[in-house]
């Protein structure tokens, strides 16, 4: 009896310091700035408010940032400046990212998939060029099989759908969910996850291929947006597999033209997962960036940025991308 009382008072004690540690890192809460210029405007969808910015005359385009917990508009903004000067551009911040509500809710693949179609319909309102990156290019793809009358083309960065995030959740991903989703243990192993020394690990290592693009601002932008109240769903929602979407079977029925882009040294979808878009979809535009990881539109903008306007113009004339584990056609 002594023995259980000693492990009641040390399980108390832990979770006391946990929910101390919360508190603290709660009260240091500063409001998140916007991260790119140009019209702002707010989307009153059923779930909560939708933010987004415009910027920009001419065919409509829209941009799809990931779902990680550093995502954010942020990651598109080299395309929306950019492609600003010939197309009217919009960024939008999904539900739960950005200055978008965040609910206290974990989401799923058929949420995103309905909001990308009533803000299509209710606020773009005719046919788009969609720019997504990760499991956003799943949910773009199966709209634009669905309904094509919204897609013009489709422009999809390091996509999931086929051989990553495209099976039901493991064991191990529901496990993690439930954990994420206790009151104060989930909080404090969000909080641990999202402390400055992880972030800059996971900026360094995973996201940027050069450690040195990693700026303390940066760092410090990663910290506010991952400390937004309720900031813990929408990447809990990533990370336990509820955003998991096999489009393999849209893939050879889209109608739109399409141009896949990879970070040749991508870890979250490595490129070796290419070979299965090209397996469905052999006649859409593939690019590798070398040096590049999760955010090859941050990292050789210029390149990247060049090569979507070339294509979609029509003057884009490169030759057929050869990725690991092709033989290079005789």
């Amino acid at each position: 009896m002594k023995n259980i009382g000693k492990l009641l008072l040390l399980g108390g004690a832990g979770l006391g310091g946990m929910a101390l540690v919360n508190r603290r890192i709660g009260e240091a809460y500063r409001p998140l700035p916007g991260s790119v210029d140009g019209e702002p405007g707010g989307y009153v969808w059923r779930d909560g408010v939708v933010y987004y910015h415009t910027k920009g005359e001419g065919e409509p385009m829209v941009l799809l940032h990931g779902f990680h917990h550093l995502s954010g508009p942020h990651e598109m903004r080299p395309v929306y400046d950019d492609l600003a000067a010939d197309y009217r551009v919009t960024a939008l911040d999904w539900l739960g990212y950005g200055q978008s509500n965040r609910p206290p809710v974990e989401q799923t693949a058929g949420v995103y998939q309905q909001l990308l179609a009533d803000f299509l319909e209710d606020v773009i309102r005719q046919p788009a060029i969609i720019v997504a990156s990760g499991p956003g290019a799943a949910f773009a793809v199966r709209l634009a099989r669905r309904q094509p009358e919204k897609v013009s083309r489709l422009v999809l960065i390091n996509p999931t759908g086929v051989d990553q995030l495209a099976d039901k959740p493991s064991c191990w991903h529901t496990a993690l969910g439930l954990l994420f989703k206790l009151p104060i243990v989930g909080d404090f192993a969000f909080n641990l996850a999202t402390c400055r020394s992880a972030l800059r690990w996971e900026l360094e290592n995973r996201i940027f291929f050069e450690p040195g693009e990693v700026t303390e601002s940066l760092v410090d932008r990663a910290w506010v947006t991952s400390h937004q109240p309720g900031a813990k769903w929408a990447p809990l929602s990533y990370w336990s597999g509820r955003l998991n979407l096999n489009i393999a079977g849209d893939l050879g029925s889209l109608q739109q033209p399409t141009m896949i882009a990879w970070g040749q040294q991508a870890q979250h979808a490595p490129i070796a997962g290419i070979r299965g878009f090209k397996r469905y979809l052999p006649e859409a535009r593939y690019r590798a960036f070398d040096r590049t990881r999760e955010w090859p539109q941050v990292e050789d903008s210029k390149a990247f940025n060049a090569l979507l306007r070339n294509w979609l113009q029509g003057k884009d004339h490169g030759a057929a991308a050869i990725f690991p584990g092709e033989v290079e056609p005789q």
